[in-house]
């Protein structure tokens, strides 16, 4: 497996705060499929990420991954702009999530706050949400690149 890279403490404090995160995949033939990811779990060493994707919302995204592991996930702060951009090639898909329940119930909350922040009625995320917890797959995804993507000086920078 390729070395992966160490999140610091700032970049995991913002891939778990609960922002929207968007998931890249592609198959054999290079064609893409994206989706949502709802709740990243940054784990203890700091390399890898757990990302919660909707079973139903996007399939082929699920596929992808277990066919080839390769993934490319987007943070957006949606208030700031900061952004970053992880990238790895041996994404797994993981068959528990009991583990995981409290971090989708945390980002569940999250995403509440901010589109009621945004003025939009709390109801508005459940329309983006899955319609149960049980519906999300965890998705461990080792980091082996990682890229300041927030507009202005230094964006595509590798971190």
């Amino acid at each position: 497996m390729p070395e992966t890279i160490i999140l610091n403490d700032h970049l995991v404090q913002f891939l778990e705060s609960g922002i929207p995160i968007q998931i890249g995949t592609r198959d054999s033939f290079n064609k893409t499929a994206f989706t949502r990811s709802w709740g990243c779990k940054v784990n203890d060493d700091c390399q890898s990420v757990i990302l919660f994707l909707y079973r139903s919302y996007m399939p082929q995204a699920l596929k992808n991954i277990r066919d080839n592991g390769i993934y490319a996930a987007f943070f957006i702060n949606v208030f700031t702009y900061e952004t970053y951009q992880l990238k790895g090639t041996h994404a797994k898909i993981l068959n528990d999530l009991a583990p995981y329940r409290s971090v989708l119930e945390a980002f569940y909350e999250a995403q509440y706050s901010m589109i009621e922040n945004l003025g939009l009625p709390r109801t508005a995320a459940n329309s983006m949400a899955g319609s149960s917890i049980e519906d999300y797959v965890p998705v461990y995804c080792p980091v082996e690149e990682c890229f300041k993507q927030t507009p202005g000086p230094g964006a595509g920078d590798r971190l």
